[in-house]
This record gives structure tokens, sequence and C-alpha cells, in this order.
């Protein structure tokens, strides 16, 4: 399956993002200026890779339900004028979230959808030393917004 970007939203959108769970919601209010400055637009919750098949079924829709449902999900892709910014807001985040973010950025060469080069960023809301030395290593945004922090 190719990668589904969904509906694009405005770099001001206000609303709650699609299949955001709590945790990430939380990150996202407290990061939203800082991540949507020069943005052209923000897609949510994007389908990524073929996921997996499942060959016990015969009805082809539901084929095709079962992929989607298996498929890698970016919580965030912002357009910008030249590159595809990949996020990941994750609430206590490792070394993990680093390996997801790799994941995503591959499928995403893969079959980008947007043209541009691609940039990744990982958002928590506490600092791990694991993370922040792979992040600085690999060239990976960090940004750290505790629950006390404003945009």
């Amino acid at each position: 399956m190719p990668t589904e970007l969904g509906p694009a939203y405005a770099p001001n959108f206000l609303g709650r993002p699609p299949a955001m769970p709590a945790g990430d919601l939380a990150l996202w209010w407290r990061t939203r200026d800082r991540l949507t400055r020069g943005a052209l637009r923000l897609y949510f919750n994007v389908r990524l890779g073929n996921g997996s098949a499942y060959h016990g079924i015969p009805d082809p829709d539901l084929e095709r339900m079962w992929r989607q449902n298996t498929q890698a999900r970016a919580d965030l892709i912002i357009q910008r004028p030249n590159a595809v910014e990949i996020v990941e807001l994750h609430a206590g985040s490792t070394a993990a979230e680093i390996g997801r973010l790799q994941a995503y950025a591959a499928l995403w060469t893969l079959d980008p959808a947007l043209p541009g080069l691609v940039a990744l960023t990982l958002v928590s809301d506490t600092a791990n030393e694991a993370a922040l030395t792979l992040t600085q290593h690999l060239g990976i945004s960090y940004i750290v917004a505790p629950p006390q922090m404003l945009a």
C-alpha cells in the first residue's frame, strides 16, 4: 500500500488531531506553535508501508482493512517549503522512539508522498540521556516539553 497522508490541515489548525492519544495530545498542545512555525501543511496519523498480509481473508475489502490496521503510523508529518518533517510525539520517550522514527523515515523514502528532504523530530515530556545522545549523533531534533511548559 502506498503512503496515505490523509487530510491536510492548515498550520493554524486548532482542533483535535485525529486518532491522537491523550498523552501525545498534551505534547501536541504544548509544542504546536513551535512545531508549526514555517509549516505549509500538517498531516496526522499518516499510514506508512505495506502493513502485514493476512492470507486467510478471502474478502479483498477485509484484506485491505487488515493491511491498513497493521501499517506503521506516523503521529505527524509537517510539510515545509523544502522538507518533510516526521514527528513522533511520545510521553516518556526512550531510544525506542528513535528507532520508530528511523523506521518511518525508511518507509517514507520508499514511497514519498511529498517532495523534500526528510527531517526527524522526537517530542517528549521527559529528557532521556540515551535519547539525547542518539538524537545528537543522528541529527534528529529532540524537544522536551514538560507538563508545565507552554508552547
